[in-house]
C-alpha cells in the first residue's frame, strides 16, 4: 500500500497465495483474519495498532511475528504456526484474554506481557522449554492446555471464572478440585541429556471450581517444560493443593506421594497400574477420604495396619480388575491381590461389614484373629486363597453361635 488506509478496519483473507502482506499504513485496523495462507512469509503491522482487537493467523510460514504496540488486543490465535520461532510484543497487552498457539517452534514465551490472560492454549509446541510467569500473572486463568509440549503429553487445567464475584476461600466452603495424572518414564531429555534426574512425560487434567491453586501452575511452569523431573519438587506441587477433592495417579509411579496428609480435603484417591509396594502411613490422616481404589497395583505387598482409622471410608477397591466394592462399610472385596500375605488387624474395626470376599488371593496366609468379632458379617468367601493356613477360632465360634440362633429361631 503506497498511501495510508486510515479507514481500513478489517482484513479477512482465506487460502491466499500472498508471500508478503504490508499493513504498515493501516494504523486503525481492528480485525486481521488470515486463514490458511500457507505461503505467507512476511507480515508487517503498524508499530502502533491501538485499535487491533482480534488477530487470527493459521498455517503461515512466518518465522517471526511482531505485533508491535497493541494495547487493546483481546484475542491472539496462531493455530498451526509450524514455522513460528519468535513472538514479539512492544508492550504489555493488558486486554489480551485469549492466547492460542499450536504446532509452533517457539522455545520461550513471556506471559508477563499478558497479565490478564484467561485462556492459554499451547498444543504441540514441542520445542517450548521455558514459560516465563512473573508472580501473580496466572491469577485469572480459567483454561490451560499444554498437551503435546515437551514434558506434557496431556496437560489440561480448567476452572470457573469468578472474576465478577467474591468467593470465600476457606476450606469449609467445600473444595471441588480434581487432578488426574498419568506418568510415563522415558529414557532421555532432548534438551538436557546429561542431567541426572528422572525423566518423565505427564498426562494431567486439573479441574476446580474455585479461584485458587494458581500456585500449582506457577510451580510447574517454573520447573520448565523439559522431561527432567525433581521428584521432591514434584511431590510438593501436588501436596500444595489443599483443596484437592479427587486425585488419580497412574502408570509409572513407584511410590505414592508421602505427604498425603497435607491434602486435607481429599475424598477420592485412585491408583491405576502403579508400581507401588506400600501405601504411606500418611494416608491414615485423610479424615475425609471416602473412596480408595487400587486398580491393578500388582506389586502392592500390604495395606497400612491401621486402615480402620479412615472413619469416612465408604468404598474400597483393591483388585487387579474392578470386581467388588465396599459400600457404606458393608462390603469389602479383595480379589486377585496376588502378593498380599495378610490383612491388617484394623479391618476388625469395620463393625458394619456384612460381606467379605477374599477371592483368588494366592499369597494370603493369615486372617486377623479377631475377625469373628465382626458381628454383622454374613458372608466370607476364601475361594482360591490356597495358602491360608487356618481359620481363626473367633470365626468358628461366630459360625457356631450363628447356627445355634438359627436352630432356636
Amino acid at each position: 500500500m503506497t498511501i495510508g488506509c486510515l479507514k481500513l478496519i478489517s482484513v479477512v483473507l482465506e487460502g491466499s497465495r500472498l508471500r508478503t502482506l504490508d499493513l504498515g499504513l493501516a494504523p486503525n485496523i481492528e480485525e486481521l483474519i488470515l486463514v490458511g495462507c500457507k505461503d505467507l512469509e512476511n507480515l508487517h503491522l503498524p508499530g502502533r495498532c491501538l485499535n487491533l482487537r482480534h488477530l487470527l493467523l493459521t498455517k503461515s510460514k512466518l518465522r517471526t511475528l511482531d505485533i508491535g504496540l497493541t494495547p487493546n488486543l483481546e484475542k491472539l490465535n496462531l493455530k498451526k504456526s509450524y514455522c513460528l520461532e519468535e513472538l514479539h510484543m512492544a508492550n504489555e497487552c493488558q486486554k489480551l484474554n485469549e492466547l492460542e498457539i499450536t504446532h509452533s517452534n517457539l522455545r520461550t514465551l513471556d506471559l508477563g506481557m499478558t497479565p490478564n490472560l484467561k485462556k492459554l492454549v499451547l498444543i504441540e509446541c514441542r520445542k517450548l522449554v521455558e514459560l516465563h510467569t512473573p508472580f501473580g500473572c496466572l491469577k485469572k486463568f480459567v483454561h490451560v492446555d499444554l498437551s503435546g509440549c515437551l514434558r506434557f503429553r496431556s496437560f489440561k487445567f480448567n476452572k470457573k471464572d469468578y472474576t465478577s464475584c467474591s468467593v470465600d476461600e476457606s476450606l469449609e466452603v467445600g473444595p471441588l478440585a480434581e487432578l488426574y495424572m498419568c506418568v510415563e518414564s522415558i529414557e532421555r531429555c532432548l534438551f538436557h541429556p546429561d542431567i541426572e534426574l528422572p525423566k518423565f512425560q505427564f498426562f494431567r487434567d486439573y479441574k476446580e471450581d474455585r479461584p485458587s491453586m494458581t500456585r500449582y501452575l506457577e510451580r510447574h511452569f517454573s520447573e520448565g517444560m523439559c522431561a527432567c523431573t525433581n521428584l521432591e519438587t514434584f511431590s510438593q506441587s501436588i501436596c500444595g493443593l489443599r483443596r484437592l477433592r479427587k486425585l488419580v495417579l497412574a502408570h509409572s509411579f513407584v511410590e505414592v506421594i508421602n505427604d498425603l496428609d497435607l491434602l486435607e480435603s481429599l475424598e477420592e484417591l485412585i491408583l491405576y497400574y502403579t508400581k507401588i509396594k506400600h501405601l504411606p502411613d500418611s494416608i491414615l490422616m485423610l479424615k475425609r477420604l471416602k473412596y480408595l481404589k487400587l486398580y491393578d497395583c500388582s506389586l502392592l505387598e500390604n495395606l497400612p495396619e491401621d486402615l480402620g482409622q479412615l472413619e469416612c471410608l465408604e468404598k474400597l477397591h483393591l483388585t487387579d480388575r474392578i470386581f467388588g466394592q465396599l459400600e457404606c462399610l458393608e462390603k469389602l472385596h479383595l480379589t486377585d491381590a496376588k502378593i498380599i500375605k495378610h490383612l491388617p488387624d484394623s479391618i476388625c474395626m469395620l463393625k458394619r461389614l456384612k460381606d467379605l470376599q477374599l477371592y483368588n488371593c494366592l499369597q494370603l496366609e493369615k486372617l486377623p484373629e479377631d475377625l469373628g468379632q465382626l458381628e454383622c458379617l454374613e458372608e466370607l468367601n476364601l475361594q482360591g486363597s490356597e495358602r491360608l493356613q487356618d481359620i481363626p477360632k473367633s470365626i468358628l465360634l461366630a459360625i457356631k453361635k450363628y447356627s445355634n440362633k438359627q436352630e432356636q429361631g
